[in-house]
């Protein structure tokens, strides 16, 4: 009986273990601001499902002389977003600047507004993707980014199993053929000449070390920004018991 007992224990502390919720992709949605301007608004459209988390990748290229250009305040669905990592190509005699913001909405669905503010007017563009599954205290871990002047640019973020890495890359229009590394998924990739730069974004699942790449035809200024994103912990139901003859 003694047996039985320790055998019953040792299946309830297995079972508490810790559990997590698999975090799964949304949509995305990207908007081009036509006008040198700095400020913009658009429609992002959640699905159905919880622990909600909104990323937000803004590319700018300052093409309208004034430089690197910054994000000066961002919002999703009225509430601040936190701003996470920047990229920008000033380093290497460019323009091009990637900026990471993002948001959790618990079990926010439907349409929210993402708005956008900068630094100086500039035909800036966004991008806004939706998760779901994801930590609302403690949704992300450390950015990863790099500047390049190449045709291919790469980073290796430090992740773990269970968590979704996605990448943020900007790079200048003149360049094509946008592709993205092994083991990534393509998740938008905006092309049409707004602000004279391309924006393309990806997951990969998580690991000890995820590599992610992005290369493109000919040799051009471009920021990259990856990050991992960690998921919500999933509720674990522990069954009542009746220990009959513990102790015996």
């Amino acid at each position: 009986m003694r047996l039985r007992s320790l055998l019953i224990v040792a299946w309830l502390v297995l079972g508490a273990a810790p559990a997590w919720a698999a975090i799964t992709w949304d949509t995305a949605t990207a908007n081009g601001n036509p006008t040198a301007d700095t400020a913009d608004s658009f429609t992002h459209t959640i699905g159905t499902g919880s622990n909600v988390y909104v990323g937000v990748c803004v590319t700018s290229n300052g093409t309208d002389g004034s430089g690197s250009i910054d994000v000066s305040s961002l919002t999703v669905n009225g509430s601040a977003a936190t701003f996470r990592a920047a990229s920008d190509t000033v380093s290497q005699g460019a323009s091009v600047k990637t900026e990471y913001w993002d948001k959790v909405l618990g079990s926010t669905n439907g349409a929210v507004t993402v708005a956008v503010n900068v630094s100086a007017n500039d035909r800036f563009r966004t991008t806004a993707f939706s998760l779901f599954g994801v930590d609302q205290t403690a949704p992300v871990g450390t950015a990863a980014t790099t500047e390049v002047t190449s045709t291919s640019a790469s980073v290796n973020v430090s992740s773990a199993v269970n968590e979704f890495v996605m990448s943020c890359l900007g790079v200048n229009m003149t360049s094509s053929a946008w592709t993205v590394g092994a083991g990534q998924t393509e998740r938008w990739l905006n092309s049409t000449d707004i602000n004279a730069t391309a924006e393309q974004g990806s997951s990969e699942p998580g690991g000890a070390t995820v590599t992610m790449s992005h290369s493109w035809t000919t040799v051009q200024y471009a920021s990259l920004i990856a990050i991992p994103i960690k998921p919500a912990s999933a509720t674990v139901a522990t069954p009542t018991l009746m220990l009959l003859g513990v102790g015996n």
